[in-house]
């Protein structure tokens, strides 16, 4: 095995190798061997992945989401694919739009429990009855949050009904 050797530097800046033990009073570095050096790698490997994979987020307040494209609510009748909006105020209200309704209420988010209560919407310009079913199926679905994940830039709240997977809106 290498002994690790100390660089001194003296007082013109010239570079000196001394041997280990030996301290002439000149200021040092010490230079790990290769083993050393490999050993320092691996070790800060799962820091490094631990700091950026799947990182957990801070909390809702004052965030806006969009629900994936390809959720079965994105679907209404009589409408076809639409876009479902979802933003988290920092009093604790949630408002959202959904086609042509734009809806509101109150949410209380603790650790990883979600609740969201008192939705009530109102129709920007209604057309007649023509999928408000489907979109009162999503705040329905919506109102039975049980928690949440936030982790990528994805929020995931598990409902009584499955899981409804957002997009942070930028």
């Amino acid at each position: 095995m290498q002994a690790m050797k100390s660089l001194y530097f003296t007082p013109t800046g010239e570079q000196q190798f001394v041997q280990p033990g030996v301290f002439s009073g000149r200021s040092h570095i010490s230079i790990p061997s290769r083993l050393e050096q490999a050993v320092l790698v691996i070790a800060a490997i799962p820091l490094f992945l631990a700091s950026c994979c799947d990182r957990e987020e801070p909390g809702l307040a004052g965030t806006s989401w969009q629900l994936e494209q390809g959720s079965s609510y994105t679907q209404v009748s009589g409408l076809g694919i639409t876009t479902i909006t979802l933003s988290f105020g920092t009093d604790e209200s949630v408002t959202g739009t959904h086609a042509y309704l734009t809806y509101g209420g109150r949410y209380s988010a603790s650790n990883d429990t979600l609740t969201v209560t008192a939705v009530a919407w109102t129709c920007q310009t209604c057309q007649a009855e023509t999928g408000v079913a489907d979109q009162q199926a999503f705040l329905d679905t919506l109102m039975s949050a049980q928690s949440y994940s936030i982790r990528n830039n994805r929020l995931v709240i598990n409902t009584a009904d499955g899981e409804l997977v957002f997009e942070r809106l930028k």
